[in-house]
């Protein structure tokens, strides 16, 4: 009689683990591979140019023998920029393939040319379509910092003197957006830690409470954690909307550059340390006012006296409540 019960039983739990296999759901996405005689016709790009900054979307146009997974890949011919674009379907059309102009990794897309790739799971088939960036998105915070060094002027450099090696300015072989970067690279000979600064006259409305404002800046490292970059608001207390070193604070936040490549970084400004110099924007009234910011300033500095510094910037900008990210302008 107890081994019919436990038979039973044995056979109840074998059941019951049956039924809950059969009731496990599929997470993630559904993937359909190509079988080899899938036929595409007639893979293009809906626009022969698009103007992002006129908020235009760009969309492709196929129609596939089959339901299958595809992936169009997007590549700027100058930038090397890419975004990709995947579904699940017999067609491709605006409602699957709507594109805004963003990237997925660093670089940003200029007004060039893009090849569209596509392609499949299971197959070697693709097939190529092009079309030109009129006009890239555009961003209307960064254009308050020069747009990346595209429009407008930094003020300087400025040097500590007697500095040595010095190269600086504008750049058109390294950046990260637009076609222009900023340079800034020298020897720290006189073992003061600090080299030199760019400074922008930043005229925009900015909220009073530190939480909410970020400095986001891309900077290129060459795996020297020496160059250090230093990243700074210049408060005006008094009204006069001018910055005096000597009776105002900056605010400054440090960026040691042992990376190597670009990378995005992006501070909330109540998180930025006021200047130890009192002769050098430590010397107000000790409260972070983001909203009496007159200046922004990029200087570069060593960690070692003497040494070498170096560092490539790019697209620095200000946003409010979030930290930057390519995909919200």
């Amino acid at each position: 009689m107890l081994k019919t019960f436990n038979i039973a039983l044995l056979s109840a739990l074998i059941l019951s683990s049956a039924g809950c296999r059969e009731k496990k759901e599929i997470v993630g996405p559904e993937y359909v591979v190509a079988n080899t005689h899938l036929k595409v016709t007639t893979f293009a790009a809906a626009k022969s140019g698009v103007n992002f900054v006129n908020k235009e979307q760009q969309h492709f146009i196929a129609t596939l023998s089959e339901r299958v997974s595809w992936k169009i890949t997007l590549r700027g011919q100058e930038s090397n920029a890419v975004k990709v674009l995947e579904g699940l379907s017999d067609e491709i059309n605006e409602s699957n393939s709507s594109w805004n102009g963003v990237h997925d990794e660093l670089r940003f897309f200029n007004n060039e040319k893009v090849l569209a790739t596509l392609s499949f799971i299971g197959t070697d088939y693709s097939a190529d379509t092009e079309f030109i960036i009129d006009a890239p998105v555009s961003y209307p915070e960064a254009l308050k910092l020069g747009n990346g060094f595209e429009v407008g002027a930094w003020q300087g450099p400025w040097f500590d003197p007697g500095e040595q090696n010095l190269s600086t300015g504008v750049i058109t072989h390294q950046s990260i957006q637009g076609r222009k970067a900023y340079l800034l690279k020298g020897t720290d000979v006189n073992n003061s830690y600090y080299l030199g600064v760019i400074r922008w006259a930043y005229k925009s409305e900015l909220p009073e409470n530190a939480d909410e404002v970020y400095f986001n800046i891309y900077a290129y490292g060459t795996g020297d954690a020496t160059s250090v970059l230093k990243l700074a608001g210049k408060e005006d207390e008094n009204g006069n909307k001018t910055f005096d070193d000597k009776t105002e604070d900056a605010w400054e936040k440090e960026i040691p550059l042992g990376h190597k490549g670009w990378k995005l970084f992006s501070f909330k400004y109540s998180d930025f340390a006021r200047s130890v110099s009192k002769n050098h924007g430590g010397n107000g009234n000790n409260i972070r006012e983001p909203h009496k910011i007159v200046a922004v300033d990029i200087a570069l500095q060593t960690s070692a006296p003497g040494s070498r510094a170096e560092a490539i910037v790019d697209f620095p900008v200000i946003t409010v409540g979030k930290p930057f990210h390519p995909d919200r302008f």
